[in-house]
């Protein structure tokens, strides 16, 4: 199979230890995950719900969307605190304008960092940890929220700890979080230019959320990790354009 060739697209994300994580034709990747994975694929899927769901409340849909094509194993119970409150004033207070690639002007003024930890703290709790908190926040708020679940973090060779106070894993969740805003608007134009790409052919996505699937489809523990290796060898089968 050949492909008509475009510009390919580069990512030399930095770690928190300081490595770099290179990830080549992400262009490709990114078109690959968000026509594949489960979690975009379909009318049906965790991205399309993004732009159906109540805004400033948690309900059972959300649950459901989390736990079929997201993966979560979250027991829809364990969520009944939040579903009783008919509205939240941490996720309310989340502004929908808010994206990872505010500038540092704003991000600051608007007290993005404190609003982000308000809200990671109004969802952790007992058998709700932050990979399942996250997941539920990038669907209330798809442009600020990446989904810090397992790859995610290690990917970045971040730490968020299973077991320690809900405060401390906020913490940790806002340090990952801002380190990737700063490899997000370090990839600006990169992203945008993947971002306008899936728009072409009909798939609407935030910077954020390409950073976070990248990230995770690029993880040697993902299902989707041998498409890098497939992707390389049909660029190299590119024909080149006019």
């Amino acid at each position: 199979m050949t492909f008509v060739s475009v510009t390919p697209v580069t990512l030399r994300v930095a770690r928190l230890d300081g490595t770099e994580l290179t990830i080549v034709n992400a262009d490709r990747l990114a078109d690959l995950f968000f026509t594949l994975d489960r979690s975009s694929r379909g009318d049906d899927s965790y991205d399309a719900m993004t732009s159906r769901t109540s805004p400033n409340r948690i309900e059972r849909v959300d649950v459901d969307a989390i736990n079929g094509p997201m993966r979560a194993r979250s027991k829809p119970e364990v969520w009944q605190d939040l579903y009783d409150v008919q509205h939240l004033p941490w996720l309310a207070a989340l502004d929908p304008g808010w994206d990872l690639m505010c500038d540092d002007a704003r991000w600051d003024a608007d007290r993005i960092p404190e609003a982000i930890s308000g809200a990671l703290l109004g969802v952790i709790a007992p058998y709700r940890n932050v990979s399942v908190a996250t997941k539920m926040l990038h669907l209330k708020r798809p442009a600020l929220f990446p989904v810090l679940d397992r790859l995610v973090v290690e990917s970045v060779n971040g730490h968020i700890s299973s077991t320690a106070s809900p405060v401390t894993r906020a913490s940790q969740a806002l340090v990952v979080t801002e380190h990737l805003r700063r490899e997000i608007r370090k990839h600006q134009e990169e992203l945008v230019e993947i971002q306008g790409r899936l728009h072409a052919i009909g798939v609407d996505r935030t910077t954020t959320r390409i950073m976070d699937g990248l990230l995770w489809m690029t993880h040697p523990d993902s299902e989707l990790a041998p498409l890098g290796s497939v992707v390389a060898r049909w660029r190299a089968d590119d024909i080149p354009s006019p």
